[in-house]
């Protein structure tokens, strides 16, 4: 700001010294030989110009090259007509309308960072630069700007708006053909953006650029404003300021919520073409056909707005940039995009929010990249549940940023806790809320929940409020302006909002972030704290923790609570089958933490590192496995000295068992603190469990005859002996283990899904559907597959009818099963009821797309079946496309040329 500053003053200098010698060279170029006689004014000669242009009028202005120059004069200041400051403010507010809507737009496909927003503003200037160069070259030969030009401008600029609509679909495939040819460096993606808003934004801003100075010469050229150029050039200029200034405001705060960005674009091409229109009427004499043409041309922008056909919101709200490489490279971006079911999406003040489904999938999407989903369910409530357990008495929460709202759900188990605000900057993310019930439970509906819209900074700098507990889940650093909730002015500012004994959770992305970057944010936030530890979430999320005062920590709350059947539901989803399990999820204490960080850079509002480091390390892959090794090294101690633990042993226990209840490998870790723990029952069956994890089946075995030999009722362990031996073949030991539990436990669920899954491999399909049966009837809540499976397992035993009920059940779970659709399809197909297999073929072909080369062989077959010889061919050509090595698909498909 301060360099800003300067060069803003150089540049005042420089020009009050290029006016004081014009100045002083017009004086000398005036005759001074007749005393007390006024100078000529130097009218030139008239130039000839078309009938209705204002350059074809006697003029004291020389308009040369486009530079204005005047001898001295004395008339009265310029009559500007009203129409035309008018037409100059509605320019200057499609203008910057435009770019708002193609920024919100674009991001969704190249990313939100500050190097993404730089680039579009770069490109847009750089295009109003080329144009207004364009203008002087075309002005030094036409020397006329007409009312018919300024017409001209305003189509050529809807006709941009429209191209750039007709295309906007493809914008999401350029990204990720660069980045592939560039092996995703940042370089790579720099490119891509800067292509992407080449094409997307310089036509419209070249014609921008050239508008400007056609209306500037339009108005300060006229007579009347002779000798007042600067007068006229000044109100044109207040005139297209005011205009963006009105389309900045309309479109930003009302226009994209009310429409969307899309169609808000159309509605921008309309009134260019109107504005055309009205240009061309008042025209003398007026082009009556161009006026009618431009209206005419409203009717095909609106049409292209309201068709759907160059828009795909499955597309528009699909990070392209972030997910292309999660695919099959045989897929295009929309059948990438179309993957994922989009049930709700809205252009929001900040960002466009959407809500993606699929089987066993339910995300929000913030421009397209997913900020939470039931898939990182851990670290969502790790965020609530840990500072809640770890305080004292808490009883007023603070959380920022919505999101999903499981987090808000988490705290709001506590029954303590009296008050949970909630911060969140984008009022679209409340509106998805009731979509993502299934994550937040509809905790919006609690009456402890007061939700504020507004920025997390200005909240915590004008509320007088204090709070036991805030915890900060915002969206990743990269994203520009998210960095300004990791700052040191941020924290020390979240610090002086706590109350005594209060806690601070910050929720941290390791992954996609340099280990300097991540030192960063850690040494930015230690300082504000007395004590401080890091935890994990979802790998690889971690969580800080930090505490107002440096009191010990204990889990007297969590053995509390762990009688409350709503937060033991929450704590077994965490893996934990005892408090103390908690621990699992700990990794550096205080002493580990500040080394970890050392002497590191601060973030801080000023020089906002993270804001323009971030970005860089976006598309670097094993990034994470780096700051995973780096945490790894610096732990000093088995256990956190800031909690007090009893029995050390039963804590490492508890810990091990909750990651390997999550089938996580840091599990490893705390299994190796123990190894020269005398054998208890719990511990060999943690052992063996780990042992058959890491497929040492023998080593196992024995673990689970230890437990067995400890604890001879021990279920677990008899569940553990009875895998193994089914893995090592031996079905006869597995089937009389699995009999043995369910003499004590008829209910025991991976008894009877073992039984199950051991008369499938022999094929005893009656008994084995008994089995799934009865286990299903002993957890009626159990995973959609599991219904799917009884399915499968009566349609191989000849009970078809009832196959489709089962099918059709799991349908009513998870509309989107893969299982389900596949077997119904085939099952239609092979009764001929063509048109339900059809309709699940179809949906087969676009959720599951690169699963099974069979779907497409199945669908050719019902094209075929009805009639349809061609849709047949286009169906296996695609299947060719995604499978190309598959030999069924190539002998049917037709050979192309």
């Amino acid at each position: 700001v301060a360099l800003a500053v300067v060069l803003n003053v150089v540049a005042g200098v420089v020009a009050l010294l290029l006016a004081r010698e014009r100045e002083e060279g017009e004086l000398k170029s005036v005759p001074t030989d007749v005393p007390g006689k006024e100078p000529e004014l130097n009218s030139a000669a008239t130039v000839e110009a078309p009938e209705g242009s204002f350059a074809s009028l006697p003029s004291t202005t020389s308009l040369g090259t486009g530079r204005m120059t005047t001898a001295a004069t004395e008339t009265p200041g310029p009559h500007i007509p009203t129409f035309l400051l008018v037409c100059f403010a509605i320019v200057g507010g499609t203008a910057i309308a435009y770019e708002v809507c193609w920024t919100r737009l674009l991001v969704t496909s190249f990313g939100s960072s500050t190097y993404a927003f730089t680039l579009m503003l770069g490109t847009f200037l750089g295009g109003i630069v080329l144009g207004s160069a364009l203008f002087d070259f075309w002005y030094a030969r036409r020397k006329e700007a007409t009312l018919g030009t300024f017409a001209l401008t305003q189509t050529l600029t809807a006709l941009a708006a429209l191209l750039f609509l007709v295309s906007f679909l493809h914008f999401y495939e350029l990204v990720p053909v660069i980045l592939r040819h560039t092996q995703a460096t940042f370089r790579g993606l720099i490119l891509a953006q800067f292509a992407t808003s080449a094409l997307a934004l310089l036509p419209a801003a070249v014609i921008f650029g050239f508008n400007f100075p056609v209306v500037t010469v339009l108005i300060a050229g006229r007579p009347e404003a002779s000798g007042h150029y600067a007068t006229a050039v000044g109100r044109a200029y207040a005139a297209n300021t005011l205009g963006a200034i009105a389309g900045a405001t309309l479109a930003g705060f009302w226009l994209i919520p009310l429409v969307g960005a899309f169609r808000l674009v159309a509605i921008l091409a309309g009134l260019n073409f109107l504005l055309a229109a009205y240009l061309h009427a008042r025209r003398s004499p007026p082009a009556i056909v161009k006026a009618v043409v431009s209206t005419v041309l409203v009717v095909a922008v609106m049409f292209v707005a309201g068709s759907g056909a160059f828009y795909d919101r499955a597309l528009a709200t699909f990070a392209s940039m972030l997910y292309y490489d999660r695919y099959n490279e045989n897929l295009t971006i929309p059948e990438m995009a179309a993957t994922v079911d989009v049930i709700y999406a809205a252009d929001g003040l900040n960002a466009t929010i959407s809500v993606g489904r699929t089987e066993d999938y339910l995300a929000i999407r913030t421009n397209g990249k997913v900020d939470a989903s039931n898939k990182d369910r851990l670290t969502q409530l790790i965020v609530g549940h840990l500072g809640a357990v770890l305080h004292a008495s808490p009883r007023r929460a603070l959380v920022i940023g919505f999101g999903s709202g499981m987090s808000v759900a988490s705290l709001a188990r506590h029954p303590e806790i009296e008050s949970i605000t909630c911060v969140e900057i984008e009022p679209a993310v409340i509106g998805a809320a009731k979509f993502l019930e299934p994550l937040n439970r509809g905790v919006l509906r609690d009456p402890r929940v007061h939700v504020v819209l507004d920025d997390a900074r200005n909240f915590l700098l004008t509320t007088r409020e204090q709070f036991d507990i805030i915890a900060s889940e915002p969206s990743n650093p990269w994203i520009a302006g998210v960095s300004n909730l990791f700052t040191d002015e941020f924290y020390r500012s979240a610090s002086a909002r706590l109350r005594p004994g209060g806690l601070f959770v910050q929720w941290v992305q390791a992954y996609s972030l340099y280990p300097q970057d991540f030192r960063m944010i850690l040494a930015t936030f230690v300082p504000h704290f007395p004590q401080v530890t890091l935890w994990r979430g979802e790998s690889p999320d971690y969580v800080l923790l930090g505490q107002r005062d440096a009191a010990p920590l204990t889990l007297d709350r969590v053995r509390e609570e762990w009688t409350n059947p709503a937060l033991r539901a929450d704590f077994e989803m965490l893996g934990m089958r005892r408090p103390e399990g908690l621990l699992g999820f700990h990794r550096l204490d205080d002493a580990d933490l500040r080394k970890l960080a050392g002497n590191g850079a601060r973030n801080t509002d000023d020089r906002n590192l993270l804001e323009y480091r971030a970005p860089r390390g976006l598309l670097v892959k094993g990034l994470e496995d780096r700051n995973r090794e780096t945490v790894w090294k610096q732990r000093s101690a088995p256990l956190p000295a800031a909690v007090r633990v009893d029995d050390s042993i039963a804590a490492l226990t508890a810990a091990a068992e909750t990651l390997l209840n999550l089938d996580d490998p840091d599990a490893d870790f705390f299994v190796g603190y123990l190894r020269g723990e005398a054998d208890t029952a719990m511990l060999a069956t943690l052992r063996g469990r780990w042992h058959a994890a890491n497929r040492r089946l023998p080593e196992a075995k024995r673990a689970f005859e230890t437990a067995m030999q400890l604890d001879p009722a021990s279920l677990e362990a008899a569940d553990g002996l009875a895998d193994v031996a089914r893995r090592q073949g031996q079905a006869f030991t597995a089937e009389l283990l699995c009999r043995q539990i369910l003499a004590r436990d008829p209910a025991h669920v991976p008894a009877l899904h073992m039984l199950a899954q051991l008369d499938r491999d022999r094929q005893e399909w009656e008994r084995a559907a008994q089995w799934q049966a009865s286990l299903l009837k002993a957890k009626p809540d159990s995973a959609p597959d599991e219904y799917a499976r009884l399915g499968e397992i009566l349609l191989a035993g000849g009970k078809t009818q009832l196959a489709e009920r089962a099918f059709l059940a799991t349908l009513e779970r998870e509309p989107y099963s893969y299982a389900a659709h596949r077997n119904l399809a085939d099952l239609y197909a092979k009764s001929q009821q063509w048109d339900k297999a059809e309709m699940h073929y179809n949906l087969l072909e676009r959720f599951h797309p690169d699963v099974d080369p069979g779907v497409y062989l199945g669908l050719a077959g019902v094209f075929r079946a009805t009639g349809r010889p061609q849709e047949a061919v286009e169906i296996l050509r695609k299947g060719v496309r995604i499978f190309p090595d598959n030999a069924d698909l190539k002998k049917l498909a037709p050979v192309t040329k």
